[in-house]
């Protein structure tokens, strides 16, 4: 923990545009949030049902509240996810399935490769404003093809493996 600065307060955890980051880059916080927001949309879809929608339109609003909830902003906070906590989000999914709140079996390791395989994609676009936090292309022909042709960068720490950036340039090889 680093030395307390005048006049700036240390605090456990700080909410920035919409996800809970803590001080040891864990994610209890957030999906503890995410979990409690889906189960009271959940209780909206529950009522909706009551009051005569049907299935097809539960199923878009359920789409509308809830997984779009669960895919806002992955890419910056799924990979801190600890398997625990992956297994009640999948838990919470199985159970808006089982409830018939959607037709397909979602998981959340689907969801964090498919966010990160488009937005790495969208990066690779010389516009794209993360574009410039790639490293540097390679001009040599690799042994085997690859996704692209940037350098892998050498990582010392799992913190620095995590990052998007790092991440997506080892999985999308």
């Amino acid at each position: 923990m680093p030395a307390p600065v005048d006049g700036v307060d240390q605090v456990a955890y700080c909410k920035l545009l919409g996800v809970l980051f803590q001080n040891n880059f864990k994610m209890e916080e957030h999906v503890n949030f995410l979990l409690t927001q889906c189960s009271q949309r959940m209780y909206i879809l529950k009522q909706l049902q009551h009051q005569g929608m049907t299935a097809s339109q539960i199923q878009t609003v359920a789409q509308a509240l809830i997984v779009s909830r669960l895919l806002y902003a992955l890419p910056a906070w799924g990979s801190y996810v600890s398997a625990a906590q992956m297994n009640r989000i999948d838990a919470f999914l199985r159970r808006l399935k089982r409830y018939g709140y959607v037709t397909r079996d979602y998981c959340m390791a689907d969801f964090m490769h498919s966010s990160d395989y488009e937005l790495f994609r969208k990066t690779l676009k010389p516009g794209h404003c993360l574009h410039d936090l790639l490293p540097v292309a390679i001009n040599i022909l690799p042994l085997r093809p690859r996704g692209h042709d940037f350098m892998l960068p050498y990582c010392v720490n799992n913190l620095h493996k995590q990052s998007f950036i790092v991440r997506s340039l080892y999985n999308f090889v």
